[in-house]
């Protein structure tokens, strides 16, 4: 059961996916070659694909959902659905299918086989058949369908090649083969039908509409005679890229040959001022050195200055004591010449 009141089918878990609800709308519209009568499910599971059914409801319709809800006396039945559908219950389908409607459809809780029994013959224009899975019944839900469809209904089989269910791919194919139920188009998941012997009304209609929507695109393809569309998502459109030419090629490679000379020439720039670098911390370092001895030179200078001035002061006052003394005056020239 879903923990929130779903807004939109969206939000109730299922695998019911975009090209299947734009087949369903296409199926279930005005477009479709039978717009009037009955709508019928088999197996519901929590109700995504229900709704979409319940927004096409008209006046004077009826929409019948069968499903075991959990409930089921056959053993290989009970086995399937103990394993894929543990969770599911009539209460969670309801609660799904009510908050996005106002009244529920007919549920009918019972095996498929049981809807021949709650719906008239001849009288559904639209059967989606995703019940059980094994050969048997799928057999047996064919067969139904064969009794409601009117003349231009749809029947659309779920799982028909999915890698989990051989016995649908079986039955449907058999019934393709034999039994008069002829292909109208495919998704991934499911295969649209009708047991009218002509299908171009139904796949030329389909396939007009189908550009309509969204990221959808059609491609025919042909099963045992007969055209058969798919229909598939598209992906957005991609920039196309060019493949590059040997003219390109090479004019990438003399681009690439630029830009390895200039990371050469950098790298010898760099090295260049690596160089230049040292030279100028070497200058500095011996400008250092030349600032020291000239601080020495001057201190020296300096020095001798002293020495020079306190040497003639020590002279000066040697003449004033010989001449105050009387020496000679050969003593005095000999002062003097000092």
């Amino acid at each position: 059961m879903t923990s929130e009141k779903p807004r939109t089918l969206h939000d109730i878990p299922g695998w019911f996916f975009w090209p299947d609800q734009c087949t369903f709308r296409h199926f279930l519209g005005k477009e479709a070659v039978r717009s009037e009568g009955n709508l019928v499910e088999l197996g519901t599971y929590l109700g995504r694909s229900a709704v979409l059914v319940g927004d096409y409801l008209q006046n004077g319709e009826t929409f019948t959902a069968l499903d075991l809800f959990g409930g089921s006396t056959d053993e290989h039945n009970k086995a399937e659905n103990d394993g894929s559908y543990r969770n599911l219950t009539r209460e969670a389908f309801e609660a799904n299918y009510l908050a996005l409607h106002d009244e529920l459809p007919v549920i009918v809780q019972d095996l498929s086989s049981a809807i021949v029994d709650h719906v008239p013959p001849g009288s559904v224009r639209f059967m989606h058949i995703d019940a059980s899975h094994l050969y048997e019944h799928v057999v047996v839900d064919i067969e139904s369908a064969r009794t409601l469809l009117a003349p231009g209904g749809v029947v659309a089989f779920d799982d028909f090649r999915s890698e989990h269910t051989p016995g649908v791919s079986a039955a449907v194919w058999e019934a393709v083969i034999g039994g008069g139920l002829r292909p109208i188009a495919t998704t991934s998941l499911k295969m649209y039908c009708t047991f009218d012997e002509d299908v171009t009304p139904h796949r030329d209609a389909l396939e007009r509409a189908v550009p309509e929507y969204d990221e959808l695109s059609t491609v025919m393809e042909r099963y045992l005679g007969q055209d058969v569309l798919r229909v598939v998502r598209t992906e957005k459109p991609k920039p196309a890229s060019k493949a590059p030419g040997v003219p390109d090629v090479l004019a990438k490679l003399g681009e690439l040959e630029k830009q390895l000379t200039a990371a050469d020439a950098g790298s010898a720039q760099l090295e260049r001022l690596d160089q230049q670098g040292a030279r100028l911390q070497q200058i500095e370092r011996d400008l250092s050195q030349l600032q020291t001895l000239r601080q020495r030179l001057d201190d020296l200078e300096g020095y001798e200055r002293a020495e020079a001035k306190h040497t003639r002061k020590q002279l000066a006052a040697l003449r004033e004591q010989v001449r105050d003394s009387g020496f000679s005056g050969r003593v005095m020239r000999r002062l003097r010449k000092r």
